[in-house]
């Protein structure tokens, strides 16, 4: 049984060696690319993805962290990517992508957030990559910016799809 996700490089990880290496990397955990799409986020549909924590607060601060959020990631470009693998992919990238705070070493998050010098504190937000939780929000994430995209205001500035099952880094 196969399954979607949804993967996003966040502002300033969309430099073409970050985006080969971790593209690189999900291929390797047994994704097959779909479709990849660099884009402008707008309001809309920042909030809309980020619905479920416009209010949350963060755990060691008790700051909202929404506001610095949304700034964030109108900050530049993002590339999103429509992931498909065996049932079991979703767990295989979170477990790869590594957790927000403290990512475990061999990690994208590790690799790419930690061991570069973001401070622990901005990584709430500077985390580097988004992946789905679940097959269902999967399907949500990938309509939200391909599907409906233009209605979101959301500005592409590249998009490439296949039609078959391709390994780019064979």
């Amino acid at each position: 049984m196969k399954e979607k996700c949804y993967f996003m490089f966040k502002p300033g990880f969309t430099d073409e060696e970050t985006v080969y290496e971790v593209l690189k990397r999900l291929v390797k955990e047994g994704a097959c690319i779909l479709e990849v799409k660099a884009m402008l986020l707008s309001k809309k549909a920042c909030r809309e993805h980020y619905a479920h924590i416009v209010d949350l607060k963060d755990k060691v601060t008790g700051e909202p962290v929404y506001p610095k959020l949304e700034e964030y990631m109108l900050s530049g470009p993002v590339i999103g990517v429509s992931l498909v693998g065996e049932k079991g992919i979703i767990d295989r990238l979170r477990k790869a992508m590594g957790s927000t705070r403290n990512p475990a070493e061999g990690t994208l998050r590790y690799e790419f957030i930690a061991k570069k010098g973001v401070p622990e504190a901005d990584r709430t937000t500077k985390n580097g990559f988004h992946c789905s939780d679940s097959p269902e929000n999967a399907e949500v994430e990938i309509d939200r910016f391909f599907g409906r995209s233009e209605e979101l205001g959301i500005v592409t500035l590249m998009k490439e799809q296949k039609s078959e099952k391709i390994n780019y880094f064979a």
